[in-house]
Formats: structure tokens, sequence, C-alpha cells
């Protein structure tokens, strides 16, 4: 997870271990540039746009799924939550009306990511996808694709990128 921030954020991790002396963490970030905007300024100054749509959010690690669906409730949106691609399937052929199926690429069991939307894709044809990965760098590795022309999305979404990304006229949903 550190690693995953400290590359999405342009920096880099020194890992320094001497038998008998212990182990040092360096993190580097890069230097800001200018005064940033404070969250209230952020707030007031741009409206997050929500929706009303049902997201199903598939998460293996129970903190971040619960961030997330707490992120995109507070846009009036209804999520829906699964660990892993069974739970997900299991909600999706419950005939519960689906609109958007956020997923991690990397989940434990039998299917990833990329295989839970084929699959759900072969149940819902026109069900929009979004990918999320605490390591987009590799998502773009021929081995990693997540779908043909398909699109990922940092794990560390802020509200505002969580609404942007799950909105109708984002470039991330499949049409």
């Amino acid at each position: 997870m550190a690693f995953g921030f400290v590359k999405q954020s342009d920096g880099h991790i020194k890992i320094c271990s001497e038998e008998g002396l212990g182990t040092s963490v360096k993190i580097y970030l890069p230097r800001a540039a200018g005064k940033q905007d404070t969250a209230v300024e952020v707030l007031i100054s741009s409206t997050i746009e929500g929706g009303d749509e049902v997201i199903l959010i598939v998460e293996d690690d129970a903190l971040v799924r619960q961030y997330v669906v707490t992120q995109i409730a507070s846009l009036g949106y209804t999520p829906l939550e699964a660990a892993n691609a069974t739970e997900a399937l299991k909600i999706i052929d419950s005939g519960v009306t689906v609109d958007l199926l956020f997923t991690d690429v990397i989940i434990p069991g039998p299917m990833n990511g990329r295989q839970l939307v084929d699959e759900a894709l072969k149940r819902h044809p026109s069900l929009k996808t979004l990918f999320t990965s605490g390591y987009t760098e590799k998502c773009d590795h021929p081995s990693w694709v997540v779908r043909p022309g398909g699109k990922s999305s940092a794990k560390a979404l802020s509200e505002r990128r969580a609404g942007a990304k799950a909105s109708r006229g984002s470039g991330f949903l499949n049409q």
C-alpha cells in the first residue's frame, strides 16, 4: 500500500536493513508547488456531482471497501459491496439492478477483477465497468490488461474523483 502511494505520487521509497541495527524506511515525495486550496475552499468552489445509480464495489480490503462505500453513498449513489468475485457474481445473479461494477484488479479467489468483469458482461452485456488498483502502473502491462480499451483508476480516490469517475459522463465507463 505504501509503495503504491509513493509511486502514484511520483516519489520513491528506500529501505535499509542491517542485522543488529534494525531497519529504516525513507519516503521521498516531490516538493509541493505553490499554495494548495484547503478542503473547505475546494468544497465551496466546486460542486461534486453524484447520481442515483447502483454501484457494486468489489474490494478485498475491508477498510478500503468501507471507505469507497461511504464516499459513493455520500454522493447519492446506492453502493453494494463484495469482497471477491464469487460474492459479486451472487449479487449480479440475484436480479438486483447494477449500473456500474467498480472492481479492484487484484482480488482473491478463483477470478481476478478482469475475469470478474468478463463473467459479469456475459450476464449483462450493457453493464458499465471501472477498474481500480493500487498498482496502476502495472495495469497497462500486457499481462494485466483489464480489457481492450479499458481504463483503470488509482485506489487513492478522493470523494471528488470518485464522483467524477462514477458519473455517467466519465471516460472511464464502458459505454
